[in-house]
């Protein structure tokens, strides 16, 4: 059985790096490992599996915006057999809206919804060119946010609220081109972000207790590998006729 390659952005940390361990241990796949920093990079590659090939590729969604669109195409001729992208790159942390200008927006906007942009034009070029030859799955990681704001969060509420348009708005033109886009959008999640805020509290109940509080999820937080498992089911074996969809894992949310 030939391999299949699967490109994850934001694999240094968090869910993407979730997922990287996750399908590092599944047969027959091939990993890109895309990310900003080559420390966290070599990290994420310390994690994976030893049977699974990776490819590392150091490229900042903000600063390198320019740059996706080919470097996307590069790796599509290095890979013919990518079936699937996971977005996961993502920025958050609160700002007040004193702290907002054009540059903070942008950075936001480059990352989440951007990047994604300039890689699906890479992925219609690759296939137009006929470098990929598999039907392609992409999910693009939303939040909660984008429909249920918090405060202090407006930069990363615009851009995931723009994503989840996106995702809608384009579906269709990707479905001539063999590829499904959707979006995952997820409550509070035991990111390395909320790993930092766990050690404040004096026991694992007391945070559990909190987060189940402020986020209102009645199932609590929601566990990485549980998030890295549902990806993975999405991109390898989903409906071949879902697109442009909204796919929600907010732990009992609205419960």
């Amino acid at each position: 059985m030939s391999k299949k390659t699967v490109l994850i952005t934001g694999a240094s940390s968090g869910i993407g790096q979730a997922c990287a361990i996750y399908l590092s241990k599944i047969q027959n796949l091939e990993l890109i490992l895309l990310g900003t920093n080559e420390e966290r990079l070599n990290k994420t590659q310390e994690l994976v599996s030893k049977e699974c090939k990776t490819y590392q590729v150091i490229c900042d969604l903000d600063s390198d915006i320019d740059k996706v669109r080919q470097t996307t195409l590069d790796l599509c001729n290095i890979h013919p057999n990518l079936c699937a992208v996971i977005h996961s790159a993502g920025i958050s942390g609160p700002i007040k809206l004193k702290q907002i200008d054009y540059k903070i927006m942008q950075k936001y906007q480059n990352i989440h919804v951007h990047s994604l942009i300039e890689m699906v034009n890479g992925l219609i070029k690759a296939r137009s060119l006929k470098l990929i030859n598999s039907h392609i799955n992409i999910i693009a990681l939303s939040s909660l946010c984008a429909i249920e704001p918090f405060n202090f969060k407006t930069p990363y509420i615009v851009s995931k609220a723009a994503l989840e348009a996106t995702v809608k708005g384009i579906a269709s033109e990707l479905a001539r081109f063999d590829i499904n886009i959707n979006c995952l959008r997820l409550g509070v999640t035991d990111t390395p972000i909320l790993k930092s805020l766990k050690d404040s509290f004096n026991t694992y109940q007391e945070y559990d207790t909190f987060i189940k509080k402020y986020s209102r999820q009645s199932l609590g937080i929601i566990d990485l590998n549980e998030v890295a498992e549902f990806i993975s089911y999405l991109i390898l074996q989903g409906p071949r006729h879902q697109s442009g969809d909204i796919i929600s894992l907010t732990s009992g949310y609205y419960a």
